[in-house]
């Protein structure tokens, strides 16, 4: 297995670098550590995918950018019960204010990723250019619940939007630690949360509300106060000992936030964070 890594890693630095020299940036790269029997993978770079139904080879023969991202999904499928561990990071680059990930090339193969405890992907830095999301528009579109219902085993899970209401139907997840922004929708994460049934093992939360883009014209959706209640009397609050809620919301106040810490005993930090805008 080490072996087809480095081959893997050598094939994408040589595709990447036959005209330009290595960017520590901005040039696509995987590194990975062996974990016992099993594996950590780490993908730097675009997360782009244009054709699914295009194999490696052929994204490689028409020169395309997106090559190293898709070859190391079919790498992944090809080799399902190798990973432990799966990051996915890379530069502050896109289009249109955002940045995408197309994870479709796996949720729509057939496997089961069936040692998978850490699944990640980058998220958005309060400085950044562009606002990172899975998929190609503000809504993922349910592709974070066709992930996870791949990993069986999963426990931490780190995402740069907020998945649908179908995430909150799967059953038997044993996920722990779970952090999640909302890109520029929060699909109403909060409120879907604390409805749910399927979070039993949840123990640490970090959930970052809408990023604004522009100057608030009053059309963008926050999470309101009522619902950060509704969540704080729900039963995952109310009966999980030593719970840990990383609230990133710039527009509650410290009031709000005082009146919601009473309502559970949860260790509530309320983080402040404002995004940048361009004047």
């Amino acid at each position: 297995m080490v072996e087809k890594l480095l081959a893997l890693q050598e094939r994408i630095y040589t595709y990447y670098n036959r005209e330009y020299p290595f960017s520590l940036s901005y040039s696509p790269r995987i590194s990975f550590a062996k974990l016992g029997e099993f594996y950590e993978l780490n993908y730097f770079g675009d997360g782009y995918d244009e054709d699914i139904t295009l194999s490696p080879d052929e994204i490689e023969q028409n020169d395309d950018l997106d090559f190293a991202f898709c070859a190391v999904l079919d790498f992944i499928i090809a080799h399902p019960n190798s990973f432990v561990s799966l990051n996915f990071n890379g530069p502050d680059a896109g289009a249109n204010g955002v940045r995408n990930w197309n994870f479709n090339r796996l949720v729509e193969s057939g496997v089961v990723l069936s040692h998978v405890k850490s699944f990640k992907v980058g998220l958005t830095n309060m400085g950044d250019h562009h606002v990172t999301l899975i998929g190609e528009y503000d809504l993922e579109e349910g592709v974070i619940a066709k992930l996870v219902a791949k990993m069986p085993k999963l426990k931490v899970l780190q995402m740069p939007s907020a998945p649908d209401k179908s995430f909150f139907e799967l059953d038997n997840l044993k996920i722990e630690e779970l952090v999640i922004q909302s890109g520029l929708n929060h699909q109403n994460f909060v409120t879907n949360l604390s409805r749910s049934k399927n979070m039993r093992s949840l123990r640490l939360l970090d959930f970052t509300d809408v990023f604004e883009m522009a100057e608030d014209t009053g059309k963008t959706k926050f999470t309101s106060v009522m619902e950060y209640m509704e969540l704080f009397k729900s039963e995952l609050f109310q009966h999980t000992p030593n719970f840990l809620f990383k609230l990133r919301d710039c527009h509650l106040s410290v009031s709000n936030s005082s009146m919601l810490k009473r309502l559970a005993n949860v260790q509530l930090l309320h983080i402040v964070e404002v995004p940048g805008r361009y004047r």
